[in-house]
């Protein structure tokens, strides 16, 4: 699967490149994208949480 990066002057996500495929992608690879995607997600969910009881104490010998 080959994919291209173009420059552009304007969009609505990036005013500067554009990116497109020139090929659908087969499923395995749209399967392997998601789900790194959704576990990234997650990650950073759990990464969050992990913070919130630091950035409280922090909070607390501030005041």
């Amino acid at each position: 699967m080959a994919a291209h990066v173009i420059r552009y002057a304007s969009g609505d996500e990036c005013n500067y490149f554009s990116w497109f495929d020139e090929e659908e992608g087969t499923k395995w690879q749209t399967r392997a994208w998601t789900e790194a995607r959704d576990e990234i997600w997650e990650k950073d969910i759990v990464i969050e949480k992990l913070k919130k009881p630091f950035q409280d104490r922090e909070m607390k010998i501030k005041l």
